[in-house]
């Protein structure tokens, strides 16, 4: 059964919260580490501290249930909370749902990779917020710059020279470019912003899965054991975005998708 903005599950365990049902890993005690014991630490007044803990990686996803035209900021202070630690998380964007994980999460970076069985130094995607966002991650000259303010934000992924924020392990290796985006859905527009930096993406796609006209209650199955959690904004658009290098010129348009080539 697919959730809804009203955030109804069938049959499935929830925690509500003002923000909509919040499906959760089983309850876990912060202050218990990898042994499950508990030793507590005293500060210099005596008073027990929490020791430091470990993040413990369980097989059960969680999913947040979130209105696609009217984002709860509860659920976005959710989702945001998961990316800073590092997780991976799945989020809707106007060409479908993606992978999504900050910059620096070189372990969600490696679980994609193995997902996806990606060849090294994959070209992955800044997902931003705005054009002067795309700026400070990518080289944009005056040509591209028209270009983008143009047709974004929308299902377009522009491939630029990376500049020096983009880390190493990111870029592509021979060029070091880096593709960006702008995703025409508010959702992924209000994590981002709500976020403060881009997000690190990559396509929904699974070796020998077809994934097209999946409901999201079936996505979540079959994602469930693989990611942390799953942004749940109802159904969205399926269609590729259009790919356009802008390293050379003139652009080369690398994949025909949802976002019509009207330019040439």
């Amino acid at each position: 059964m697919l959730a809804g903005t009203n955030g109804t599950l069938a049959g499935a365990r929830m925690v509500l919260t003002p923000a909509g049902p919040v499906h959760s890993r089983p309850h876990r005690d912060p202050r218990l580490c990898l042994s499950g014991s508990f030793i507590p630490r005293i500060d210099a007044v005596g008073q027990a501290l929490r020791p430091p803990c470990k993040r413990v990686r369980q097989g059960m996803s969680r999913r947040i249930a979130i209105h696609p035209l009217n984002p709860q900021k509860r659920a976005l202070d959710q989702a945001v909370a998961a990316i800073r630690a590092g997780e991976l998380i799945v989020y809707p964007t106007d060409s479908g749902y993606a992978f999504g994980f900050a910059l620096d999460a070189r372990d969600a970076m490696d679980r994609v990779s193995r997902l996806r069985e990606l060849k090294p130094r994959h070209n992955f995607t800044l997902a931003c917020r705005n054009l002067r966002q795309i700026g400070q991650y990518a080289r944009v000259d005056d040509a591209a710059f028209r270009l983008m303010r143009s047709h974004l934000p929308g299902p377009y992924t522009f491939i630029l020279p990376a500049s020096n924020l983009v880390p190493k392990r990111v870029a592509t290796e021979k060029r070091r470019s880096i593709g960006v985006r702008m995703p025409d859905h508010t959702v992924a527009q209000a994590l981002i912003e709500t976020l403060g930096e881009p997000l690190l993406s990559c396509s929904l796609l699974l070796p020998d899965q077809d994934l097209h006209g999946l409901e999201v209650e079936e996505l979540f199955d079959l994602l469930e054991n693989s990611v942390d959690l799953l942004i749940d904004a109802g159904p969205c658009a399926q269609d590729p975005t259009t790919v356009v290098s802008m390293i050379d010129t003139p652009f080369q348009v690398l994949r025909f998708g949802s976002g019509p080539v009207d330019w040439v």
